[in-house]
Formats: C-alpha cells, structure tokens, sequence
C-alpha cells in the first residue's frame, strides 16, 4: 500500500531556497561582471540546455566555479534568473527585460525565453521607450513571437516613437535598415522622422542628408504634403539630390496614366496576393510572409448602373509595379453585363475608371508587353455576339489610356482561355480552346514589325496551365490533358531553336507532379522564384466540382473546397516548396474559382483593416 507524501513541491522548493541563502549545500557558483550566485547544479540542469550539456560532459572534474563573462552574461539579468528558478517568479521590468533576455539565451533557459515572450505580448505600452532596442534584440536571436509583437507594437506609434531619444541616436546605418527594410509607417512619417534624425545633431549629420533622404519613396507622399512640407524644407532644396528626387515625385502625381511606369524606388512591403471577389465590388491582399489578410476599399459604383456587382468570370486582372489593372464587366449576371476598367493603386487604397476596351468580351488572356497591355482572343460577352470567338487582338496602352484592336491574319483570336508570356520584344501565346477542340499551337507576335508567326507546337495539351518566360526560355506546365486528366509535366521552349522539350531528369526531385497538380492557379516570378497560388481538388471531389461548375450551380453547403497552395520554386537552386491552406476560412473563399489575383506588394497602413472573421462588404448593391 503506497502513502502520498506530505509536503508540496512549493515547500519543497522553499527549503531548497533558504539553502541557496544560507550557502548550505551549493556545489556551484556562477560569477558574472565581478559578481558570485551560488546554486545548485541540479536545479540549473532542470532548467537549462547549456548547463546540462557543460555538467555532462565534467563528471569526473566538477568545478565549483564557473565564470560567465567569457561568453557575455550579464550580471543583473543572471540575478533575476536564479531568482526565479528558486522562487517560481519572474521578476521582470522594461529596465532589466533585454539583460534577461541575453542571459536566458546564452544559457539556453528556453523556459525563462518564454516568460519573457509572454512579458512582451502582455506588456506593449510599457515597452515603447524600449522597442528599438528590444526589437533589434528579437531580430538578432531569432524571437519571431516577440519581435512581431514589437514590430506591431513600432508601426503603430512610430510617429511618437520617432521622436524619442533611442531613435534620434541611431547611427546612420542602423537607421537605414530600418526605413529600408521594415514597414514602419506612411511615407510622409518616415520622412519626418529621418529629417528629425538629421536635425538632431545637424553639424554632424547633414551630410548625409541626400543617402537617408534616398531611402523615401517621395512618390508615395501625397502631393499636398510635397508642396506644404518638402518644397518648403531647406534640407531637401538645398541638397542637389533630393531635389532631383523632389522634382521626380512631382512628375510622378501630374503624370497621371503614366505612373506605373515611371521609374520609382520599388514599393515597401511584403510579396502577396491581391484578389478581386465575384459579385463584389473590392478585394483584399494576403501576405506571403505574415500571412494575414487585408480588406481594400471598393471602386466607385459604374453608372448608369444601379447593380454594381463585380462579375469575375472571363475577366482579367494584371499588376503593374503595385497598381492593379483590372478588366471586365458589372451587373448582376447574364451575357448583358456592361464592361468597365480600372486601375487600383495599392499604395493609396484608391481607385480609377480608365479607358474601358472597346468590346465586351471574357475568357481572353492578359499580358503586359512593355508599357501597353495585351487582351488576346476571348468571347463576346453580349447577347447579340454571344458564342463568337473571333475576337482576335486588343491593345492597351498604359501611358496614353487608349484601346486600339490590332488586325492580322495570323493573329490566334479564336480561343478562349489561352496562355501567354512576354519574351524580349515578342509575345508568345499558346494553349486555349474553342469549341471544338484544345490548342497546342503557339504564335509569336513581334511588336516592333507588328506581324504574327506561327512557332512549334506544344508537345501535350496544358489547357488552363502556366505558361513564363525566364531567360531565353519558356516553360508550362500544370493544366488539363484532353481527357481532363491532370498533366504534371513541364514541358520547355528554347527561343533560339524554336523547340519544345519534356523536362524530366532535372526536375524530378522537385516534386513537380505535386506542383503541377491544379485545376486554378496562377503564377508570378519574383527573385528569381516563381511563386504559383494554386489551387487542387482530390479524387471524386474533384469531378464534383466539375460538375456544379458546369450546372453552375453554387450552394455553400455542398460545394466541394479545394485545397489551396503556394508553390515556390526556385529557378537557379532548383528547389521546391509548398505552403498548404494559406487562405483564411471566411465567406470570400467559399467558391472556387470566384476570384482573380495577381502579385502585389502589401504596405503596412492603417488604411487597410486584417480580417479573420466572416468576409462582409459594404459596397455590394
């Protein structure tokens, strides 16, 4: 018969304390910064990796001091950490977290990390004075919890931040790491900060006015604030290269149609997603790297129309340096709809009507070809031409907001759905249908002789595949075979020799049957990676779809969910990886195949609200 003992860990725990006080029966002491801590080195090695592995490895010699300073443990945090391990409590304050934090590091206390993380999380406003050196801390020892904590914590009041003297001391460089490479506010902020840095210490640091000053993407300022603020500074007038700088940010907002082309600073912010909805009116971004989601406004209502639903099938969507493009038609459904084009800058969370295509047609592909936008093939989307797919070739030009339709006899304007790509001063297009048949015909329009030329034809059918150029090469792959089984190979196309290739050896420990697996996708190359947002249905679920999708029959609670994916894929390494189920469950993902996307990059604003919750929307109706 077994008895429970009669006493508690707690008490335990306090006779074990009371002999660390009186130095009864310690066998270690831990000397940091001229300072000793006896302990007990059963109790560090409950509590940390470091000691367990330095004691293992002494059984034989066990030293009873131990000096701390040569790996750079600091005092006062080590105290609070003894403390701690004896007492159960972390005694912890914003004047001593970061000396607890290295401590806890150095010596693997992953116990005492995660007190601390839960200080941070728990205790933002506490923090303020102290969030640039305890972010940079989170950055430097690989805390992601925390130093996106602290990163919120930053970018919501780094206007007051700015201000305080643990920025204003910045050295130069540690100030251009982070207006360059964190989103740390608007534009017009950041500006006021670093012109406040500089005027800090004026005698020493205005001669780095026009390097600093390089970082700001004027553009983005408003142009009330370039005239109110800027104009007006004798920092920026007076440095030749900020005025340079001033005078193109000037050009930028009276170039109105031009501005995704100008040459600008690349925009801040993280790769992701920008998604029109079917039957809305705005969209919202996701971003690759925090994973979060963003609601962006609606465009203004399209008169004379009283309904004003976004009808996503057959339209187009195609991003421009981070302006959106996007064509296609409103209404409430039918073959009646009016169609309209806009363009979204993602900056500004703004729209604009531009130049609406002079016909109404769905189903075509969207390319951009230098500074014009290409609409190849299609249907017309009106009952009178319902059912035509003699579209051929439209042509928009970016800078001077006009449609043209582009004649030839070559040109493939009778597909629907077909894959295209830009190569040096050629447009390939490729794969598509109509209704008869799938295409593997390609054509190659080359834009400074205006002609068409028929090229190689593709080795398989990749109907609603990707299609990119990289190089002097083509690739596609993914999509539906004739008999609507997924094709998952690739399939290459050197410009030079006018062939097509199977990719096979190389390819092969990549997985590629995996990436290739979709029945929606869409794809974009950022840094040498080809970044693919697909989106795949298994087995039988998979047919069903197919079938609702032709009955066009869309009922939530039977409708199949696919799984969703990115797919990087890194063009120099070789390298495959995937991101399963990336998408938050809310109402904007509940149908398939009812949306558009494109790459963007995401800005840190207030104006845009995160969302997890159930997707409503305002500007429906």
């Amino acid at each position: 018969m077994s008895e429970r003992l009669k006493i508690s860990a707690e008490d335990l725990l306090a006779k074990v304390s009371k002999q660390r006080e009186d130095c009864t029966l310690c066998d270690i002491t831990l000397q940091a910064e001229g300072r000793s801590f006896p302990a007990h080195r059963n109790i560090l090695v409950a509590a940390s990796d470091h000691f367990e592995d330095k004691f293992r490895r002494n059984t034989r010699n066990k030293p009873k001091v131990m000096d701390l300073d040569e790996i750079g443990v600091p005092a006062s945090g080590l105290e609070i950490i003894i403390d701690c391990l004896y007492n159960l409590y972390l005694n912890v304050t914003p004047e001593n977290l970061k000396d607890v934090i290295i401590a806890a590091f150095l010596l693997q206390f992953k116990c005492i990390l995660h007190l601390c993380e839960e200080y941070i999380r728990d205790n933002p406003t506490e923090l303020e004075t102290r969030c640039l050196e305890l972010l940079q801390l989170c950055v430097d020892i690989s805390l992601p919890d925390s130093r996106d904590e602290l990163m919120d914590l930053l970018t919501t009041n780094f206007e007051r931040i700015s201000k305080l003297d643990s920025f204003l001391d910045l050295t130069k460089e540690v100030l251009e790491d982070y207006i360059e490479n964190y989103q740390l506010g608007t534009e017009i902020e950041i500006y006021h900060a670093v012109i406040g840095w500089i005027k800090h210490d004026i005698k020493l640091r205005k001669c780095h006015t026009a390097e600093v000053i390089s970082h700001i993407r004027m553009h983005d300022i408003p142009m009330a604030d370039l005239v109110d603020e800027l104009l007006k500074e004798p920092l920026i007038q007076d440095t030749p290269e900020c005025t340079v700088q001033f005078k193109q940010a000037l050009k930028y907002h009276a170039s109105l149609f031009e501005q995704p082309l100008l040459p600008v600073i690349p925009p801040r912010g993280d790769l992701g997603l920008f998604f029109m909805h079917h039957q809305r009116c705005s969209g919202s971004m996701y971003s690759l790297n925090s994973e979060r989601e963003y609601r962006t406004s609606g465009f203004p209502k399209i008169e004379p129309r009283t309904s004003n639903t976004f009808n996503v099938f057959g339209s187009n969507i195609i991003s421009v340096g981070n302006f959106v493009f996007l064509f296609g038609t409103c209404g409430s459904g039918g073959h009646s709809n009016e169609a309209f084009a806009k363009r979204y800058d993602v900056n500004t969370d703004t729209w604009i009507s531009i130049s609406t295509k002079p016909q109404n047609v769905a189903k075509s592909t969207a390319v951009l070809h230098g500074d014009e936008i290409y609409l190849i093939g299609g249907e017309y989307n009106d009952f009178r031409s319902y059912g035509r797919y003699d579209v051929g070739f439209l042509r928009y030009s970016i800078p001077k907001n006009l449609w043209e339709r582009i004649a030839g006899k070559e040109c493939p304007g009778k597909f629907v759905n077909m894959l295209a790509c830009s190569n040096n001063n050629c447009v390939y297009v490729t794969a598509g249908e109509d209704d008869k048949n799938y295409n593997r015909k390609m054509w190659c329009y080359v834009s400074n002789k205006i002609i068409w030329r028929q090229k190689a034809k593709l080795l398989h059918v990749h109907n609603d595949g990707v299609l990119k150029s990289y190089g002097d090469q083509l690739f596609i792959f993914g999509g539906l075979m004739k008999d609507g089984r997924r094709n998952e190979t690739m399939e290459l196309y050197n410009v030079e020799t006018n062939q097509w290739s199977r990719i096979t050896d190389v390819y092969n420990h990549m997985n590629l049957g995996l990436a290739a697996q979709f029945d929606h996708a869409v794809s974009f190359i950022v840094d040498n990676k080809k970044y693919i947002f697909r989106e795949c249905y298994e087995g039988d679920e998979r047919h069903k779809f197919l079938m609702h999708y032709s009955c066009k029959i869309y009922f939530a609670e039977d409708q199949p969910k696919p799984k969703r994916y990115v797919t990087i894929i890194d063009l120099e390494e070789m390298t495959i990886t995937d991101k399963e189920d990336i998408l938050p469950e809310n109402e904007a993902w509940k149908f398939p195949h009812s949306y558009v996307v494109c790459p963007v990059r995401v800005p840190n604003s207030d104006k845009y609200v995160t969302y997890d919750s159930e997707f409503t929307d305002s500007s429906d109706s």
